[in-house]
């Protein structure tokens, strides 16, 4: 890979984390950086993320810390970057369970018989969700989130 354009990439973890290294070249095995340097490509994405701008590079005091970003963004926003820049990620499943009152059974099959089903299935929907609030929502779901993170 020898082109023009510079690719600078910032290391995230190891020794050399908050580096800005500009890649020389690629090859199937192995990406080469200007400073003589090397990391093999199984690994750069764990280890690297590109820098398209200068304002994209993070600051780091200590190792494996991130404190702050050139652009003064929020809090908690720098490891929010970071976990979307992973591509060493799995599937998970998260389950979230409401409670609300439905009508029995033997009730929903008299209604069933008595009235047009599309109306029927419009009518609960609207009662179900008349129950549930999205703080409601928004809570349990924090609440899963945390155990499954304590998990």
């Amino acid at each position: 890979m020898n082109t023009d354009v510079q690719i600078k990439m910032q290391w995230i973890k190891g020794d050399k984390i908050g580096n800005v290294e500009t890649i020389k070249e690629q090859d199937s095995e192995w990406t080469i950086f200007d400073s003589g340097g090397r990391i093999s490509n199984s690994l750069l994405d764990e280890f690297l993320f590109r820098i398209d701008h200068d304002d994209q590079i993070l600051s780091f005091k200590q190792p494996n810390v991130v404190t702050e970003t050139k652009t003064q963004i929020k809090e908690g926003a720098p490891l929010l970057f970071l976990f979307e820049k992973m591509t060493n990620c799995n599937d998970t499943e998260l389950e979230l369970v409401l409670n609300f009152k439905l009508p029995k059974p033997d009730v929903l099959n008299v209604l069933y018989a008595s009235f047009d089903s599309n109306d029927l299935k419009k009518a609960l929907r609207e009662f179900i969700k008349k129950q549930i609030s999205i703080e409601d929502i928004m809570n349990i779901l924090n609440e899963q989130i945390d155990n499954l993170i304590d998990e």
